[in-house]
């Protein structure tokens, strides 16, 4: 029984020295070239749908390979600040995934789905407005007044 246990120990350190030592299915250069990509991509759709919007920063962004060397998942989670028309500012997160295709190795890429939720908005007056997690309405635009639906 004793002679099992070590079989066993010593098979478990070769399988995780083979997952420490494995070559990933994306190289960190391809990674950050991709994520600041999106990260634009996200930028750029923001601003053409809330023109209105003044600060935009993206806190959290990482990918995920979904198959080595042609479909990966970028997460992000970005807040954007934008005027209410008066003095008012408001800040608005956003956070999704998009999911890319490429043939080339990721030099070039395609947006094939994904998703962009705006689960809260926050004035600055201190009203904090969250959506449900399993209701997530489109987000509106930061010049639109959101009514809270809880006080």
């Amino acid at each position: 029984m004793k002679y099992i246990s070590v079989v066993i120990l010593i098979a478990l350190m070769a399988w995780t020295w083979s997952l420490a030592t494995a070559q990933p299915a994306f190289s960190l250069e391809q990674s950050k070239r991709v994520e600041a990509g999106v990260e634009k991509d996200i930028r750029d759709f923001i601003m053409r749908r809330y023109p209105d919007t003044t600060d935009l920063y993206c806190q959290e962004m990482y990918t995920e390979p979904v198959v080595a060397g042609t479909e990966m998942l970028a997460h992000f989670k970005c807040r954007a600040q934008g005027s209410l028309g008066t003095d008012e500012t408001v800040t608005q997160t956003f956070q999704g995934e998009i999911r890319l295709r490429s043939t080339d190795g990721f030099e070039t890429w395609n947006e094939v789905g994904g998703n962009i939720r705006a689960p809260e908005v926050v004035y600055n007056n201190g009203i904090q407005v969250k959506a449900h997690e399993l209701d997530v309405p489109d987000a509106p635009a930061p010049g639109t007044p959101v009514e809270p639906t809880h006080k």
